[in-house]
């Protein structure tokens, strides 16, 4: 088996796909990951969405904030206490009100003034955080009495959080939220890729020798359930090599990137980083924490391990290249499905804890399942644990079959049966010679 492993290796590791595959394409990710850090920490410009023609605000403060000045917004002047007077026509009206724990803001353009109500919408983003980081210093130094050390006004500038709730329901972190989603989507949707494209590779790896009438000369050495074994494997680990050179390209980005934003924006906030540190506390630190994460790819390894086997389970039987079509139908039938069931049943939110536990239990699903629940916490150390050994012992038995199934199937010249029905072909019975 290892010389088979070696030599399958070697050969679809020669051509010049394997290099872009393998080393291209983390590096491009990790400067794609560098680049879109260093853009989302430019500093925010206020003045970028001030109209051209405007030079004032003209706020009347009827909040609670007395502990701050209204001095400049961007380059604009701020005059405190008054609207905008008739023979100024550059300036905008700006009411601040308290509004329950925030603030709420009016922007206005009056109608002598010669900017416009579009002019007022398109700045308004910008007033009104300008206004809730000068709320969130005001709070800062009225509880300090007037006086607030350097630490704590910057971090009463640091942007908050966003939360949004409905009735009935405790606030929750849109980031958290959108994160918790759309991280094991990705996780699927990359390994449904990857089992797409590899499968194929297997199925035409395993009936090579068979096409090209070698298999005879190959048995005097090797053994049929070695020779499926050995190619496998080989494609199995090329596939997770190209993985993992793919997940170090896209954390060697963000950590790169994260590194250089800070040099640019001492102020500039990772949000990836901040959410993971809201999914680690709402899930007792379970989330993203060192032991999870490596479980996590352990996991997606092994599921990935399982699709493998199973795509040479499907190519066991067939000894023509026409047949694989036929027999890959039911490949991609189970993959599809697997994915489909993965991604859009848990959707729902209203999945019972029967239907939850046989997503994780049957393979097909749950190799898309567990690796991105396991990442951000959503099921506990160990009942991972318990849904992995399940899996592994699944790839087990059916690597096991598909050994004996190849060995069976390997010189096939019987009556004429469809391969999809060779599949379920009783293996007690000897293939005829």
């Amino acid at each position: 088996m290892k010389d088979v492993f070696l030599f399958t290796f070697r050969q679809n590791t020669k051509g010049k796909g394997f290099v872009f595959s393998t080393f291209i394409i983390p590096l491009i990710i990790c400067v794609v990951g560098i680049a879109v850090t260093i853009i989302a920490a430019k500093p925010d410009n206020p003045q970028e969405n001030v109209p051209k023609n405007a030079e004032r605000l003209y706020i009347t403060n009827e909040s609670d904030m007395e502990y701050v000045e209204f001095k400049y917004f961007g380059l604009m002047e701020c005059v405190v206490g008054r609207s905008v007077p008739e023979n100024d026509d550059k300036a905008f009206d700006v009411v601040i009100m308290n509004d329950g724990d925030g603030y709420s803001v009016k922007v206005s353009a009056p109608a002598w003034s010669s900017l416009k109500d579009d002019d007022a919408s398109a700045i308004m983003p910008d007033i009104i955080a300008y206004v809730e980081r000068l709320g969130r210093v005001n709070s800062a130094k009225k509880e300090a009495g007037g006086m607030v050390a350097g630490a704590d006004l910057m971090k009463a500038y640091t942007p908050v959080n966003v939360n949004v709730g409905t009735e009935g329901d405790e606030n929750v972190n849109i980031g958290t939220v959108f994160f918790e989603t759309i991280g094991p989507m990705i996780i699927v949707a990359i390994l449904y890729m990857m089992a797409l494209i590899y499968g194929q590779s297997i199925g035409k790896i395993v009936i090579s020798e068979k096409v090209s009438k070698l298999m005879e000369t190959l048995l005097i050495t090797v053994k049929p359930s070695s020779l499926i074994a050995g190619k496998i494997l080989a494609m199995a680990f090329m596939a997770v090599l190209q993985m993992t050179m793919w997940v170090i390209g896209l954390v060697s980005g963000i950590g790169f990137g994260h590194v250089i934003a800070k040099g640019i924006n001492p102020d500039y906030t990772n949000y990836v980083i901040e959410i993971i540190k809201m999914l680690r506390d709402s899930g007792g630190g379970l989330a993203f924490s060192a032991p999870v994460v490596l479980m996590s790819i352990a996991v997606l390894y092994v599921g990935f391990l399982f699709l493998c086997v199973f795509a040479g389970l499907i190519a066991s039987p067939v000894s023509k290249a026409e047949e694989m079509s036929s027999c890959f139908g039911i490949y991609q039938i189970f993959i599809v499905l697997g994915f489909l069931a993965a991604y859009f049943i848990p959707m729902n939110g209203d999945v019972s804890p029967v239907l939850d536990k046989v997503l994780h239990v049957v393979p097909f699903t749950s190799v898309f399942m567990l690796p991105g629940d396991i990442l951000i916490g959503r099921i506990s150390i160990a009942l991972s644990i318990v849904y992995v050994i399940i899996l592994i012992a699944f790839t087990v038995i059916l690597s096991l079959y598909t050994g004996k199934l190849y060995k069976a199937q390997v010189f096939y010249n019987g009556v004429e049966v469809n391969p999809v029905k060779r599949l379920f072909m009783p293996l007690k019975k000897k293939a005829r010679r």
